[in-house]
């Protein structure tokens, strides 16, 4: 069992670095929702914190200049409050509809008990909370497409309103409701979690403990979803990565002690994909930023800015700072 959880893990890697050729998921592909209970309605996911930060504007119309919507996607174990205050700003200062979700509470979990964290509930059931809210941005705005940004976790949903609830259209390409998916830190195959998630395999391969079903009720189960060598990610990256006609950008520092190695974080280069991967310490050396606080380095703000808008550079010089690992 250990040389097949970890030949699983070393392939899951390996298809980051290759470009398959292999066809692609549709959403009658969504495997299904194992806790089949009723969603949260959007008001209620709305984050209660994002008014004062200029977002959450139901009478918000996109302009000519930013015609589409950004949706932010928080990560594990936290929430909208604490991760997205400072890009939530920037970018209404810039003239952006920006919409802040909480997603994934469920309170089975001690984590999921405490106030503020949401992200931990099952990702498959996570995974419809968020795409009923882009669908209702799109919506209430009039908007035909929007742009999504995420953290974390918030890639695995970014990705799956992309794949299984019609962010693109393999029809047409055209026609994705999604036009491009920024991602920081994001996880796509597994995380290592500062190697816990490899002995938790080893605790059970070797001495048969379950270590999953006894960490859901601390962490909840989204954090054993995405740890290294679990089930989901054979299922959710069988078709591949990446969909036609949506813009990808993964940005990744070299510190990140959640998904390692660094490069794993990539979107690979497949079949008709629009691919930008970067890397925060190419540009911006001294940034020593980990991987939870990505969304408050200023040079990833800086970087998200250009990804959203090719003119935001030409009057916005590079932001570089020096932020300590935590």
């Amino acid at each position: 069992m250990l040389k097949k959880t970890m030949g699983a893990a070393l392939a899951a890697m390996l298809a980051i670095a290759i470009t398959p050729g292999i066809a692609h998921a549709g959403p009658s592909d969504y495997p299904g929702d194992p806790v089949n209970k009723p969603l949260p309605s959007v008001s209620d996911m709305l984050n209660a914190d994002a008014k004062e930060w200029g977002a959450n504007d139901v009478n918000c119309k996109p302009s000519a200049r930013h015609p589409r919507p950004v949706v932010l996607v928080h990560g594990t174990w936290t929430g909208a409050s604490a991760t997205w205050k400072n890009l939530t700003k920037l970018l209404v200062e810039e003239d952006y509809c920006v919409f802040v979700m909480d997603y994934g509470k469920d309170k089975n979990s001690l984590l999921g008990m405490l106030p503020g964290v949401y992200g931990t509930a099952d990702m498959w059931h996570s995974m419809r909370q968020v795409a009923q809210f882009k669908d209702w941005v799109l919506q209430v705005t009039g908007a035909k497409q929007i742009d999504t940004i995420g953290h974390s976790q918030g890639n695995l949903m970014n990705r799956a309103y992309i794949q299984y609830f019609g962010g693109w259209n393999p029809q047409d390409v055209s026609k994705n409701k999604v036009h491009t998916t920024i991602n920081l830190g994001p996880n796509q195959s597994g995380a290592t979690l500062m190697g816990i998630a490899a002995m938790g395999n080893v605790g059970e391969d070797l001495w048969g403990m379950p270590i999953t079903k006894m960490m859901d009720p601390i962490i909840g189960r989204s954090g054993m979803q995405q740890a290294i060598g679990s089930p989901f990610y054979e299922e959710f990256n069988k078709y591949g990565y990446t969909r036609p006609g949506v813009h990808y950008v993964a940005i990744i520092t070299t510190h990140d002690e959640i998904n390692m190695p660094y490069r794993s974080q990539f979107y690979p280069h497949e079949r008709g994909a629009w691919v930008t991967n970067l890397v925060v310490q190419d540009r911006c050396p001294q940034d020593l930023t980990e991987h939870t606080q990505m969304p408050n380095s200023l040079h990833v703000q800086w970087l998200v800015m250009t990804m959203l808008d090719k003119n935001y550079a030409k009057t916005h010089p590079m932001q570089c700072a020096a932020l300590p690992v935590l």
